[in-house]
Protein backbone atom coordinates (compact mmCIF):
# COMPACT_ATOMS: atom_id res chain seq x y z
CA UNK A 1 0.00 0.00 0.00
CA UNK A 2 1.38 3.21 -0.97
CA UNK A 3 2.03 6.17 1.64
CA UNK A 4 -0.51 9.57 0.97
CA UNK A 5 1.61 12.70 0.96
CA UNK A 6 -0.33 15.94 2.03
CA UNK A 7 0.70 19.31 1.10
CA UNK A 8 2.51 21.49 4.10
CA UNK A 9 0.59 24.22 4.89
CA UNK A 10 2.61 26.79 3.64
CA UNK A 11 2.66 25.24 -0.12
CA UNK A 12 -1.39 25.56 0.55
CA UNK A 13 -1.27 28.86 1.36
CA UNK A 14 1.26 29.48 -1.60
CA UNK A 15 -1.07 27.60 -4.25
CA UNK A 16 -3.90 29.55 -3.03
CA UNK A 17 -2.00 33.07 -2.88
CA UNK A 18 -1.74 32.74 -6.54
CA UNK A 19 -5.01 32.17 -7.39
CA UNK A 20 -6.14 35.64 -5.81
CA UNK A 21 -5.01 38.00 -8.62
CA UNK A 22 -6.36 35.98 -11.33
CA UNK A 23 -9.37 35.67 -9.50
CA UNK A 24 -9.42 39.47 -8.43
CA UNK A 25 -9.22 40.70 -12.12
CA UNK A 26 -12.04 38.24 -12.91
CA UNK A 27 -14.16 39.10 -10.45
CA UNK A 28 -13.80 42.73 -10.43
CA UNK A 29 -14.53 42.68 -14.35
CA UNK A 30 -17.74 40.59 -14.41
CA UNK A 31 -19.08 42.47 -11.70
CA UNK A 32 -18.42 45.68 -13.06
CA UNK A 33 -17.72 46.18 -16.58
CA UNK A 34 -21.37 45.83 -17.58
CA UNK A 35 -22.89 48.43 -15.32
CA UNK A 36 -19.79 50.72 -15.81
CA UNK A 37 -20.03 50.93 -19.89
CA UNK A 38 -24.02 51.01 -19.70
CA UNK A 39 -24.81 53.50 -17.28
CA UNK A 40 -21.24 55.40 -17.03
CA UNK A 41 -20.03 55.41 -20.45
CA UNK A 42 -23.51 54.86 -21.82
CA UNK A 43 -23.13 52.11 -24.43
CA UNK A 44 -25.54 49.82 -25.65
CA UNK A 45 -25.56 46.21 -23.73
CA UNK A 46 -26.87 44.57 -26.10
CA UNK A 47 -23.73 45.70 -28.62
CA UNK A 48 -20.96 45.21 -25.31
CA UNK A 49 -22.57 41.94 -24.41
CA UNK A 50 -22.02 40.74 -27.89
CA UNK A 51 -18.47 42.08 -28.03
CA UNK A 52 -18.28 40.04 -25.05
CA UNK A 53 -19.06 37.36 -26.45
CA UNK A 54 -16.80 37.57 -29.97
CA UNK A 55 -13.73 38.37 -27.34
CA UNK A 56 -14.43 34.93 -25.44
CA UNK A 57 -14.63 32.95 -28.65
CA UNK A 58 -10.64 34.20 -29.68
CA UNK A 59 -9.86 33.45 -25.98
CA UNK A 60 -11.09 29.21 -27.05
CA UNK A 61 -8.60 29.63 -29.68
CA UNK A 62 -5.36 31.92 -27.69
CA UNK A 63 -5.87 29.55 -25.28
CA UNK A 64 -4.52 26.50 -27.41
CA UNK A 65 -2.26 28.72 -28.44
CA UNK A 66 -0.67 29.92 -25.59
CA UNK A 67 -0.97 26.36 -24.04
CA UNK A 68 1.60 25.01 -27.09
CA UNK A 69 4.03 28.13 -26.40
CA UNK A 70 4.67 28.47 -22.96
CA UNK A 71 5.17 24.39 -23.36
CA UNK A 72 8.15 25.54 -26.45
CA UNK A 73 9.23 28.03 -23.80
CA UNK A 74 12.91 27.56 -22.90
CA UNK A 75 14.49 30.47 -20.21
CA UNK A 76 16.38 31.30 -17.26
CA UNK A 77 13.21 31.54 -15.15
CA UNK A 78 11.63 28.59 -16.26
CA UNK A 79 8.88 28.19 -19.12
CA UNK A 80 5.90 29.33 -17.29
CA UNK A 81 7.47 32.73 -14.86
CA UNK A 82 8.16 34.76 -17.98
CA UNK A 83 4.17 34.41 -19.07
CA UNK A 84 3.32 34.69 -15.70
CA UNK A 85 5.37 38.22 -15.09
CA UNK A 86 4.13 39.44 -18.82
CA UNK A 87 0.56 38.74 -17.83
CA UNK A 88 0.54 39.98 -14.59
CA UNK A 89 1.91 43.21 -16.08
CA UNK A 90 -0.28 43.11 -18.83
CA UNK A 91 -3.42 42.67 -16.90
CA UNK A 92 -2.52 45.44 -15.14
CA UNK A 93 -2.79 47.90 -17.39
CA UNK A 94 -5.61 46.39 -19.47
CA UNK A 95 -8.14 46.49 -16.89
CA UNK A 96 -7.51 50.17 -16.34
CA UNK A 97 -7.49 51.03 -20.18
CA UNK A 98 -11.45 48.77 -19.60
CA UNK A 99 -12.31 51.61 -17.20
CA UNK A 100 -10.64 54.08 -18.54
CA UNK A 101 -12.45 54.57 -22.02
CA UNK A 102 -12.53 58.59 -23.18
CA UNK A 103 -15.57 59.99 -23.59
CA UNK A 104 -14.08 62.02 -26.30
CA UNK A 105 -14.58 59.36 -28.39
CA UNK A 106 -17.22 59.13 -30.57
CA UNK A 107 -19.25 56.12 -29.90
CA UNK A 108 -17.85 53.53 -32.83
CA UNK A 109 -14.02 54.24 -30.88
CA UNK A 110 -15.66 53.72 -27.10
CA UNK A 111 -17.10 50.40 -28.86
CA UNK A 112 -13.77 49.37 -30.46
CA UNK A 113 -11.42 50.76 -27.48
CA UNK A 114 -13.62 48.40 -25.39
CA UNK A 115 -13.25 45.34 -27.43
CA UNK A 116 -9.51 45.51 -28.04
CA UNK A 117 -9.07 46.16 -23.99
CA UNK A 118 -11.10 43.92 -23.12
CA UNK A 119 -9.57 40.91 -25.43
CA UNK A 120 -6.17 42.05 -25.04
CA UNK A 121 -7.39 41.33 -21.27
CA UNK A 122 -9.02 38.08 -21.35
CA UNK A 123 -7.16 36.29 -25.03
CA UNK A 124 -4.17 37.59 -24.27
CA UNK A 125 -2.62 38.68 -20.53
CA UNK A 126 -5.45 36.17 -18.25
CA UNK A 127 -4.99 33.99 -20.86
CA UNK A 128 -1.36 33.47 -20.42
CA UNK A 129 -0.89 34.25 -16.88
CA UNK A 130 -3.59 31.76 -15.94
CA UNK A 131 -2.22 28.46 -18.22
CA UNK A 132 1.06 29.21 -16.92
CA UNK A 133 0.19 28.87 -13.54
CA UNK A 134 -1.62 25.97 -14.01
CA UNK A 135 1.26 24.08 -15.52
Amino acid sequence: MTEKRYLKWYNKVGYGSGDIAGNVVYAFLSSFVMIYLTNTVGLNPGIVGTLIAVSKLLDGVTDIFFGSLIDKTHSKMGKARPWMLYGYIGCAITLVAIFAIPTNLGQFAQYAWFLIAYTLLNAVFYTANNIAYLI
